[in-house]
């Protein structure tokens, strides 16, 4: 084990990881603090005190940390049994619960390509097919092993609706959104320009679950591209026009009810 990772189990344990990091954060980092600052400002348009949130494809939790400060109560859902010992570690809370399993349309096991980088872990066929035929992208996948597979309808079953869910499991958003057979208030998922087909089925069935308006997001910003919100056909188009400007571009797509 390295030394930095010896210090945070050491500050983990005595509950003094998250204070140590957010003081050095706050005199060496002030950047990434301004950041999270924005975060809990753009996500504090979704997420209120109280309300409940499932963060599917949590990775190491910094996602689930924000909506933590947000007041929330948050189902953390991540297949990488590091990455979720890494959450339960990181941030002990009563309003955190941590699934190690991954989310699908149906209930099951599945297997998961685990990523030279974990954020590209995917248990998406198709998606890996895409990306291994890109010759820029060589060698983005080493293991795969089994990982369970619960759906949006099983959680909801047993931790409630949530007023909002964030999506980043590596295309296979459109597998997430078929297992969830009601509307929810708001939700994030992420596009990628070179897959927009994807998207699209992605809308489509938000389409059936409810009266939806969409906002996009480029990259990592935490801020909408479009000046209003759209249908799914607007927001369609400017996915299209946003693909022609950067044709490898990606980002996240927002949606809420209206009204």
């Amino acid at each position: 084990m390295t030394a930095p990772a010896t210090a945070e189990r050491v500050l983990c344990s005595a509950h003094l990881y998250r204070p140590a990091r957010n003081t050095y954060q706050r005199f060496f980092n002030r950047d990434y603090v301004g950041y999270r600052r924005a975060g809990r400002a753009f996500y504090g348009q979704f997420v209120g005190r109280g309300d409940l949130v499932f963060d599917l494809g949590a990775n190491r939790g910094l996602m689930a940390e924000m909506f933590l400060e947000l007041g929330a109560r948050v189902i953390a859902v991540e297949p990488i049994p590091m990455l979720a010992m890494t959450i339960r570690r990181r941030y002990p809370s009563r309003a955190l619960v941590v699934e190690q399993c991954a989310v699908g349309d149906e209930p099951g096991t599945a297997t998961l390509r685990l990523g030279a980088d974990d954020l590209h872990s995917s248990i998406s066929d198709d998606w890996i097919e895409r990306a291994e035929a890109d010759p820029a992208i060589p060698n983005r996948w080493t293991e795969s092993f089994a990982v369970p597979v619960r759906t949006p309808d099983d959680l909801i079953a047993q931790y409630g609706t949530p007023a909002f869910i964030k999506i980043d499991v590596e295309g296979f958003e459109a597998h997430v959104l078929a297992g969830l057979s009601r509307p929810v208030r708001a939700l994030s998922f992420e596009f990628q320009a070179p897959a927009l087909d994807m998207t699209r089925t992605c809308l489509d069935r938000l389409d059936e679950l409810g009266d939806y308006e969409y906002q996009l997001a480029d990259g990592e910003q935490l801020a909408f591209r479009e000046s209003a919100w759209m249908d799914a056909d607007d927001a369609s188009e400017a996915l299209e026009a946003l693909r022609t400007e950067q044709p490898g571009t990606h980002g996240d797509i927002y949606a809420r009810l209206r009204g």
